[in-house]
C-alpha cells in the first residue's frame, strides 16, 4: 500500500495501472482465449487503491492528485466507488468461470 501525501500527484500510478491491466488482458486473451480472465487484476488494482486511500486518509481526485481528506463527502464517495469496482470485478470473474 501507498501512503498518499496531500497535494502530491500520483499520475504515474495511473500509467502503471493501465500497463498492468492491458498486459493482463493480452496474456489472458492469448493464453486462454478469454479476456474476461483479466478481471481479477482489475479487482486487485481497485482493492489496492481503496486500501491505500483508507490507510492514508486521503483519496485521489480525477487527475490522480491526493486531494480529498477523510471525512469529506468526496473522500467517502471515491473510496466507495473503488470498493464497488472491486466487488463488481470479482462478481464478473465468478460468473465468467461458472
Amino acid at each position: 500500500m501507498i501512503n498518499f501525501k496531500h497535494g502530491e500527484s500520483y499520475i504515474g500510478l495511473f500509467f502503471v495501472y493501465i500497463v498492468v491491466f492491458i498486459a493482463s488482458t493480452l496474456v489472458s486473451t492469448i493464453a486462454f482465449r478469454n479476456g474476461i480472465l483479466a478481471m481479477p487484476v482489475l479487482a486487485a488494482l481497485a482493492v489496492f487503491l481503496a486500501s491505500s486511500e483508507l490507510k492514508s486518509g486521503i483519496a485521489l481526485d480525477g487527475k490522480w492528485r491526493a486531494r480529498h481528506r477523510r471525512g469529506s463527502k468526496e473522500y467517502s464517495a471515491i473510496v466507495a466507488w473503488h470498493v464497488l469496482v472491486a466487488i463488481v470485478s470479482i462478481v464478473i470473474c465468478i460468473t465468467a468461470l461458472v
